[in-house]
């Protein structure tokens, strides 16, 4: 009995210690910046966000689209020159996106 109560009281000090994470979607991505541009294709990168899953770039014209990528870069191609594409992104987890970004637009 003595050892189940040591065991008892060893398992409840190890909880206490331990920090959950929050249930919470991660933070708003922030200083987004265009780090190549040319006639028909544009690369948009940001820092990572703790906590991140994931990353949803949304380009915002008549037709909003999504494009889902692992690391904070994404590259749009196959565009029109002469074109103003409009871009947000977001950071996911498993608990959902988080806050969209200012919106970032660029004339081709």
């Amino acid at each position: 009995m003595k050892n189940l109560y040591l065991l008892s009281l060893f398992l409840l000090v190890i909880s206490c210690g331990k920090k959950e994470e929050p249930a919470t979607p991660p933070a708003v991505v922030t200083n987004i910046f265009v780090s190549k541009i040319t006639l028909t294709a544009v690369i948009l990168e940001w820092p990572a966000i703790k906590g991140a899953e994931g990353y949803r770039v949304y380009r915002i014209n008549s037709l909003t689209t999504a494009f889902s990528v692992d690391v904070p870069l994404f590259e749009d191609t196959n565009l029109k020159n002469s074109t103003t594409y409009a871009y947000q992104v977001c950071a996911y987890n498993k608990y959902g996106e988080g806050p969209k970004s200012i919106t970032i637009t660029i004339v081709l």
